[in-house]
């Protein structure tokens, strides 16, 4: 085989694994909310494109707050999840998916 029709294949390869048009995004499947504090909460996130390290925030009324669970982690088949005890802050939580070049994602927690 030469060097030219090992390129070719190559380029012909990389083209079907990664279609036309497709962009890397990361979009939520499930988030329990509202949930009672003290109780687990669980977000699920699906991730398109490169599989980068994600990493998740929690903020109340400005402020990060740092839970175990919250840790980052690599998507596994496109899938990432966290599950984390909520604590005894009740309110309305932001919460900060980051994905690197896949994206991010930014949604609202209840906590009753």
């Amino acid at each position: 085989m030469t060097m030219r029709t090992l390129v070719v294949i190559l380029a012909c390869t990389a083209a079907l694994a990664a279609p036309a048009g497709a962009a890397a995004s990361v979009v939520l499947v499930n988030l329990t909310s509202p949930v009672h504090h003290g109780d687990a909460a669980l977000l699920v996130a699906r991730v398109t494109g490169a599989t980068p390290r994600c990493s998740i925030a929690a903020f109340h009324k400005g402020r990060a707050w740092h839970a175990k669970g919250l840790t980052p982690r690599r998507p596994s088949a496109g899938i990432v999840t966290w599950a984390w005890q909520t604590g005894s802050v009740a309110g309305r939580w932001r919460i900060v998916v980051s994905c690197g070049s896949a994206g991010s994602l930014t949604t609202t927690l209840a906590v009753t």
